[in-house]
C-alpha cells in the first residue's frame, strides 16, 4: 500500500505546500488532488515569486492589472489572491463533502500584512474578507510572539492554521492559544465552534528524524 494511502486510511489529512499557478494551469494540481487524495493546499508567496522570475505564467494577469493602475505590492497581492481563489475552488467539493474538515486553501499572512500587534487582527479580518472563499485558512507561525494573535484570531472566528511547529512544547502552546480563544467565545455568548488547525510539515519531521539516526 502506498504511503499516502496508508496515511489517509489512518485518518491523516494531506496538505500540499509550495503550490504555484503553473501547477494549477498545467492540471497537475488537479491530478494530485485526485490521485494522492490531497485535501489542503498552501498558496505560497515564495512560489509565486519563483514563478514570476522563471516563467511567463503570470504575464497575462500582470498586463491586465497594470492597465487598471495596480503596481508593486498591491499587484503582487492580487496575483496571490487569484491563486488562493483557484486553489479554494478546486477543493470546494472536498470542503462541502467533509463539512469543513478538509478541503482548505491556506494563505500565509505574515509576508503580506503588518505584524504589529495593534493592527494585526484588523488586517487579518480585511484579508479574510478579501479572499471571499469560505474554505480559506489564514496561516500564521506558531511562534511565542504570535500566541496572542492566534488566540485573538480564534476568538474572532476566523479560520486559522498554525504552522512552523518544530517541538512538542510549541505544539501544546499553540493548542492552548486556540483553546483560550474558544473559551472566550463561550464566555462572550458566541458559538464555540471555531476552525483552527495546527499543521506539521512531513519533510521537516523526516529531516529531523534522519539527523537523529
Amino acid at each position: 500500500m502506498k504511503v499516502h494511502t496508508r496515511l489517509r486510511t489512518a485518518g491523516q489529512s494531506l496538505w500540499m505546500s509550495q503550490v504555484s499557478r503553473e501547477m494549477i494551469e498545467a492540471g497537475s494540481l488537479i491530478a494530485q488532488i485526485e490521485d494522492l487524495s490531497i485535501t489542503g493546499i498552501v498558496v505560497s508567496p515564495e512560489a509565486v515569486c519563483r514563478a514570476l522570475s522563471s516563467s511567463l505564467v503570470y504575464d497575462g494577469a500582470i498586463a491586465k492589472k497594470l492597465k487598471t493602475g495596480l503596481y508593486g505590492k498591491e499587484l503582487a497581492f492580487e496575483l496571490i489572491l487569484e491563486d488562493v481563489h483557484y486553489a479554494a475552488d478546486l477543493l470546494r467539493h472536498v470542503f462541502d463533502r467533509t463539512e469543513g474538515t478538509d478541503g482548505w486553501a491556506l494563505l500565509p499572512i505574515s509576508p503580506l500584512i503588518s505584524n504589529n500587534a495593534d493592527t494585526l487582527l484588523s488586517s487579518v479580518l480585511a484579508l479574510h474578507s478579501a479572499v471571499k472563499r469560505p474554505n480559506t485558512l489564514m496561516t500564521i507561525p506558531g511562534l511565542p510572539e504570535e500566541l496572542t494573535t492566534i488566540e485573538e484570531i480564534t476568538f474572532a472566528g476566523i479560520p486559522c492554521n498554525v504552522a512552523c511547529i518544530y517541538s512538542h512544547d510549541q505544539f501544546l502552546n499553540a493548542a492552548d492559544a486556540c483553546l483560550r480563544g474558544i473559551e472566550r467565545r463561550i464566555a462572550a455568548g458566541l458559538k464555540p465552534a471555531a476552525t483552527a488547525f495546527i499543521s506539521i510539515e512531513i519533510s521537516r519531521l523526516a529531516a529531523s528524524f534522519l539527523e537523529e539516526m
